[in-house]
């Protein structure tokens, strides 16, 4: 699309530099601002746009977090601690929209003030031109046609543009999502089908395991956790709510790996466990 149009341009401005070059200067003034100046003004919107989008999807994980989990947020009575952190992941939202809203106000005022002096120039040319007979009224209708062609073709690029900036922000941000790096990396390949432990039947063990969050590093789960499930056995993980059973459980399952300590099946660390057989 925008080289179709940016080929309308081409065109039109050669035609209009045959038509009549002194009138034409002021035209190619009118838009050379926008053609110079938007791929550094998409550069800089691309980065804002994908701000933007992690700063919204870090509020709206917040606001998830805590209206699914509402029983345990009024049971340590942190209403108010959430309601201001979701205040100030607001408030970042807001931030950088502001941002983006200087920046396209910037660049558009830019365009429109080098327009604006353009079109002045132009008037004062084309009339100068027809007082002293080198233009005809006929040619300038012809002029204006190619003029209205260049102006609405640039215009019609520009939005194309500020579209492309904006989905570009957002494959920036779904790339780093693919290729972020693994937390847990199954490249084990031990397949422990027996309890490899002499003189001990636990077929799961904890061992000194700390644990926190990926997204809450800060908030630590378990602490020094030490368990021991042997074979064939029921053992029931009972405690309040946000203690961290479910985490244990996750653990085990090798969602996600320890702080310290380790996960053991039949005596193997679960990182050197073939993770596709594990499961």
């Amino acid at each position: 699309m925008c080289i179709q149009l940016g080929t309308f341009c081409i065109v039109a401005v050669v035609v209009m530099f045959r038509i009549s070059w002194i009138c034409t200067i002021p035209a190619v003034i009118l838009v050379s601002p926008g053609s110079l100046t938007w791929p550094l003004y998409g550069k800089y919107n691309s980065v804002l746009v994908a701000l933007h989008q992690a700063a919204k999807a870090k509020s709206n994980s917040l606001a998830e977090e805590r209206i699914g989990n509402v029983r345990t947020v009024k049971a340590f009575a942190d209403e108010q601690d959430s309601a201001e952190k979701f205040k100030a992941m607001n408030d970042e939202v807001y931030a950088i929209a502001v941002r983006k809203g200087n920046l396209w106000g910037v660049f558009m005022g830019c365009i429109v003030s080098f327009g604006a002096t353009a079109i002045c120039a132009m008037i004062l040319i084309i009339s100068t031109q027809v007082d002293n007979g080198s233009l005809t009224i006929g040619v300038v209708l012809t002029y204006l046609m190619y003029m209205q062609i260049l102006s609405r073709n640039v215009s019609e690029m520009l939005t194309n543009v500020a579209n492309l900036s904006k989905i570009q922000g957002a494959t920036i941000a779904i790339a780093e999502i693919i290729y972020a790096p693994i937390d847990v990396n199954p490249i084990g390949t031990e397949q422990p089908r027996n309890i490899t432990t002499v003189d001990d039947d636990t077929q799961i063990g904890v061992e000194d395991v700390s644990f926190a969050y990926p997204t809450k590093p800060e908030v630590p789960i378990l602490h020094n956790v030490s368990l021991k499930v042997p074979k064939n056995n029921i053992v029931a993980l009972v405690g309040a709510s946000g203690c961290g059973k479910s985490s244990i459980i996750s653990l085990i399952e090798r969602w996600y790996d320890p702080v310290e300590g380790k996960f053991t099946y039949n005596g193997k660390n679960l990182q050197d466990i073939d993770n596709t057989w594990y499961h």
